[in-house]
């Protein structure tokens, strides 16, 4: 699969939220290059590589592509502070919609930031932001989508299973769905977090919440307005704040 950034951006450009594409045949990682050159790039500047050496994931870990066989791309955003929490739903909501559009219902969403067909991962989003204040912030938003399977090593990566359409025309269709959507993120993004519940792979399924010192074990019921897990653990409704989940797996 070929990426022609020209093409790409002459279907994005009218109207959006998006300033340039940068293309790159070979980069380490798109992520680390729009840090690196934050202070020279205007907001809504896109990053999109053919292949990436040194792609990043979380937790400091690796995030593995294949040229040809994944989208991988990046986006500067300048934003307020209250909306950054809502911004790993917001771009996974964005995602889901677009590629369902393309095979109904066969993407869903793994808390915080990995999209998933059926128990298969086959992508991750990545976001990393540098404050400013307690007001305003440049936020990095990574993008990682196998859209065919590879292996490398002794490993193999699943994809989302769409072949009818290149990878040229599931990236306008992404970055369209985010310049779409972008109000309602600033405006109510409440309506992100319903979204999200909606596409959430383990909605009602019984889950092991892993923290930090300890496991629980509940029904996943949602995601609510203030980011808070909620499961039913036995009779209760139990609350459980998001930024202490180390992980969160099906209880099979």
């Amino acid at each position: 699969m070929l990426i022609d950034h020209n093409y790409i951006w002459k279907k994005i450009k009218n109207n959006s939220i998006f300033s340039s594409i940068i293309f790159f045949e070979s980069i380490p990682s798109t992520n680390t290059f729009l840090k690196k050159n934050i202070s020279s790039l205007k907001d809504g500047t896109v990053v999109i590589a053919l292949n990436q050496t040194a792609g990043k994931g979380t937790r400091n870990r690796k995030w593995i592509s294949k040229a040809g066989s994944s989208l991988t791309f990046s986006l500067l955003l300048k934003v307020e502070f209250f909306h950054l929490s809502f911004l790993t739903l917001f771009i996974g909501v964005c995602i889901a919609k677009s590629i369902n559009r393309l095979k109904p219902n066969i993407l869903n969403l793994k808390w915080p930031n990995d999209l998933y067909v059926e128990k298969n991962k086959v992508g991750g989003i990545l976001v990393e932001s540098i404050h400013h204040n307690n007001k305003k912030c440049d936020v990095i938003i990574g993008v990682g989508i196998n859209l065919s399977s590879f292996n490398k090593g002794d490993h193999s990566y699943h994809s989302i299973g769409i072949t009818d359409y290149s990878i040229n025309q599931i990236c306008i269709l992404i970055l369209k769905e985010i310049n779409a959507e972008i109000k309602t993120l600033f405006e109510n993004p409440n309506l992100i977090v319903k979204r999200w519940n909606k596409l959430n792979m383990f909605k009602n399924k019984e889950v092991i919440v892993r923290l930090k010192d300890k496991k629980i074990f509940g029904t996943f019921i949602k995601i609510d307005f203030e980011k808070n897990l909620i499961i039913r653990h036995k009779t209760k409704m139990v609350r459980i704040e998001c930024e202490h989940i180390i992980d969160i797996k099906q209880y099979e």
